[in-house]
């Protein structure tokens, strides 16, 4: 009689993670001899990792952007030399680490250019 209410609980709370692991992870603490606290952690742990999956996936959606095109696509000859070697740069990612934005101008097609400016 639990299970059910305490899957309607769960799911009227908006916990769809808790709902469909609460069970499997309630054996895992007992076998493991977790302390509730650990047990209700372990549970928050799975909730946010789903809440992320399906806020990335709700936000390629609505992105709309075409899945086959990947960097391991792209044709990099076509791009100009300088270009080339900016994509390079990028491609090493140490602006993320500098948190820089990166602006990038010109059609697809066409070529462009790219800089990074350093946060303010």
């Amino acid at each position: 009689m639990i299970k059910p209410r305490m899957t309607a609980c769960l799911t009227q709370l908006h916990l769809p993670a808790f709902a469909e692991h609460y069970a499997s992870q309630a054996a895992l603490a007992a076998n493991e001899g977790w302390p509730y606290d650990r047990y209700l952690l372990g549970l928050c742990e799975l909730q946010l990792a789903e809440r992320d999956e399906r806020r990335i996936q709700r936000l390629m959606a609505e992105a709309r952007l075409p899945r086959e095109k990947t960097l391991d696509t792209f044709d990099r000859v076509r791009l100009k030399k300088a270009v080339d070697r900016q994509f390079a740069v990028l491609l090493e990612g140490d602006f993320l680490d500098r948190r820089e934005n990166v602006l990038v101008f010109g059609n697809p097609d066409l070529g462009s250019f790219c800089t990074t400016l350093p946060q303010a």
